[in-house]
């Protein structure tokens, strides 16, 4: 397949999502990731200092990235008992920044809360990875998202800021310390499956190995499960990201409140473009780094027209890449259903906290670089690199056995005829996909698209998508004209 029929797949592709698929019963695990991201966020935003010759931005992101280091030691069973503790620490931390004096002990203190919020980090995104499903994990980045944006329009108003920044964050840390210890043990066995919502029972005599595996389990490398692409990725939206935080900062042409509004434009844009049309996630991706260029490039321009669109495409790019890659690493890790591959992408988030974030630091501070000039080119050349990714990740990640609905194959009713509909599919070489076999099946059993959507847990669009790509390969163009050549076999 050449890269322009690549290119044609991947604009093609669709997830399978649903609401429906979204587990009540996860409530705590879900809220766990988001509630630890918006406490680290909130004593982030209100510091203001320069220690050894480091912006506090930037020391409290390495400091933070130096917290995913014990994960490198780890074993899957530490997981709660770790999350546990750094909950804890973080909590006692907190109470004791509000107490004390502003000085060297304090700031010690706030960084051993940074430092134990990016090991609480690194345990919570073995929950988002390993125990969520897709529409769960969606759901938890579109909260995040939420927030971020929300932030930039309501940190305007001081009143409000002083509110969140000392009884808020005290509120959300007794949240998040309720929801961790209401997990009493981790479904591991959950964590193990492909995404789909309901798995054939796994055998007693199973056991579990080290890397958070069942025995006859396969495992997937970095490369075949996709990581290794999501994490080349995610090291070049950080650095368009720091580029952009320089821009955003050093040079302040960015309007904060349209930078929130979009924001919240980028997670309405999720959930329109993935759960009401079903699109895969890649179209988004593309759309943030095209929305991350415009942005970059009106921001060179200095008349409020352009300032204003810059920072509204800037917030929408920054929103769709924050949740897109997290989603796409979290679902690849699933997929690969290895513990040292969660690992692996503990290490590469120390790497672009402490490294890459460090040696921006130093530009910036020593070399007065990048200007706007510079950065618009520079972000462009990234972009077309990430454009050219895009293929592969389609061809990594997006497949019929990495989504949340169930599979006709594990449907009791339905497993005979799916068996002859795989029958029929091999000795006519009819080209068809797990799935639209699937809906081939269940076609042929009268079953209305609505039907068929509520059995396999999809949504209706994926069944229509599904449907017209079937029609086009058994070149038919009606149900009348499937039921006229195959409704007697």
């Amino acid at each position: 397949m050449n890269f322009t029929q690549s290119m044609q797949k991947m604009w093609k592709s669709r997830d399978e999502l649903s609401p429906r698929n979204f587990r009540t019963g996860f409530l705590s695990m879900f809220l766990v990731f988001p509630l630890t991201i918006i406490i680290g966020d909130l004593r982030f935003l209100d510091q203001a200092l320069v220690t050894f010759g480091l912006d506090s931005n930037n020391f409290i992101m390495m400091i933070f990235g130096l917290g995913f280091l014990p994960m490198l030691f780890m074993k899957e069973r530490h997981m709660l008992p770790l999350l546990r503790v750094s909950v804890l620490v973080q909590a006692v931390l907190l109470i004791l920044q509000f107490f004390m004096e502003p000085g060297i002990l304090r700031l010690i203190v706030f960084l051993g809360f940074h430092a134990a919020n990016g090991l609480c980090t690194a345990c919570c995104f073995y929950l988002f990875a390993f125990v969520l499903n897709n529409v769960e994990r969606l759901f938890t980045l579109l909260i995040a998202q939420l927030y971020y944006g929300l932030n930039y329009l309501l940190w305007q108003f001081e009143p409000i800021a002083d509110f969140f920044r000392i009884f808020g964050s005290a509120a959300l840390m007794l949240a998040l310390i309720v929801v961790v210890f209401s997990v009493r043990k981790l479904p591991q066995s959950d964590a193990l499956d492909t995404g789909m919502l309901r798995m054939p029972a796994t055998p007693p005599e199973t056991k579990m190995t080290e890397a958070g595996l069942s025995d006859g389990k396969k495992v997937l490398s970095a490369w075949d499960s996709g990581i290794a692409a999501i994490i080349a990725l995610n090291m070049i939206y950080y650095v368009i990201t720091l580029m952009s935080m320089y821009i955003a900062y050093q040079e302040q042409t960015v309007s904060a409140a349209l930078y929130g509004v979009g924001g919240l434009v980028s997670v309405a844009l999720i959930l329109i473009i993935m759960l009401i049309f079903n699109y895969s996630a890649l179209h988004l991706w593309s759309l943030c780094l095209v929305c991350s260029v415009l942005g970059i490039g009106a921001l060179h321009y200095a008349s409020i027209f352009a300032v204003n669109t810059g920072s509204l495409l800037y917030g929408i790019g920054e929103g769709l890449g924050f949740m897109i890659i997290y989603y796409l690493l979290g679902g690849a890790l699933k997929r690969s259903a290895s513990f040292r591959l969660l690992r692996l992408c503990c290490l590469f988030a120390c790497v672009n906290y402490v490294v890459i974030s460090g040696v921006f630091d130093f530009l910036y501070d020593h070399l007065r670089a990048p200007n706007l000039a510079l950065a618009f080119p520079a972000v462009l050349v990234l972009m077309l690199i990430c454009f050219l990714f895009s293929p592969l990740l389609q061809d990594k990640l997006f497949r019929t056995d990495w989504t949340d609905g169930y599979h006709m194959a594990d449907i009791p009713l339905y497993a005979e005829a799916f068996r002859q509909t795989e029958q029929l599919d091999k000795a006519c070489d009819l080209g068809l996909t797990p799935r639209e076999m699937e809906i081939f099946t269940m076609l042929l059993t009268e079953a209305s698209p609505k039907q068929i959507a509520a059995t396999l847990r999809v949504s209706y669009a994926t069944v229509n998508f599904h449907s017209k790509n079937l029609y086009r390969k058994l070149d038919i163009q009606s149900r009348t004209e499937l039921f006229a050549q195959y409704g007697g076999l």
